[in-house]
This record gives structure tokens, C-alpha cells and sequence, in this order.
């Protein structure tokens, strides 16, 4: 039977980095909510581990897989790490950058 990753552990090097621990960082994603700066401003990024696991028996289904958004919208977590990895966030500074209004980009022509 194949068992999931424990969601506390997944979880764990982001929850230390809060607390001020020095943790030497890698190029694979972290599970964790981080801020990046996106067209100048700083956006909210949550980096999950999704998992499928039969409620019956506890066993995972499906190979395990990061997923990431950036304010709200799907990204590869790779590509979303580079940026904000340094910058690890807590759950009221996630969802204080997750109200903040979008910025449009008013370099475009506004077309009616």
C-alpha cells in the first residue's frame, strides 16, 4: 500500500523559515505560501502537494504532484519558485495580497 506524503511534513520547512530558522534552499518547489513580485507588485503564491487518497483505507491513488497559483490563477511550480522562494508569507499577509485589487497594465491601448 502506497502512503502519502504526511501533509504536516510537506508543510514543515516553510512553517521553520516563519519561525526564523536558516534553511538552505533548493531548486525544487516547497510547499508553502510566498509572496513574488508580478509587473512590479508583490502577488500571493500557495504551493500545494495535491494528493489522492482513497478515504476508505488511507492509501494514495495517484502519484503525488506540486501545484502552484499566483493570485489565484494555476502556474507550474518550478517556474513560480525562482520567484518567490525567498519570500515566504504568512496566512494573513496571503490573504491580505490575495484582496488586493489587480493592477491593470496601462501600458496597452484600452480598445472599445
Amino acid at each position: 500500500m502506497r502512503q502519502p506524503t504526511d501533509r504536516d511534513a510537506a508543510w514543515a520547512q516553510w512553517r521553520a523559515r516563519l519561525d526564523g530558522a536558516v534553511v538552505q534552499l533548493g531548486t525544487a518547489p516547497v510547499c508553502g505560501l510566498y509572496k513574488a513580485k508580478r509587473f512590479g507588485r508583490w502577488v500571493a503564491v500557495q504551493i500545494d502537494l495535491a494528493q489522492e487518497i482513497d478515504p476508505d483505507t488511507g492509501e494514495l491513488l495517484a502519484d503525488e504532484e506540486l501545484s502552484a497559483w499566483r493570485n489565484g490563477e494555476p502556474v507550474d511550480p518550478c517556474d513560480v519558485w525562482t520567484y518567490c522562494a525567498a519570500n515566504p508569507i504568512g496566512a494573513d499577509e496571503f490573504q491580505r495580497l490575495q484582496r488586493a485589487p489587480v493592477v491593470v497594465d496601462l501600458s496597452k491601448e484600452f480598445v472599445i
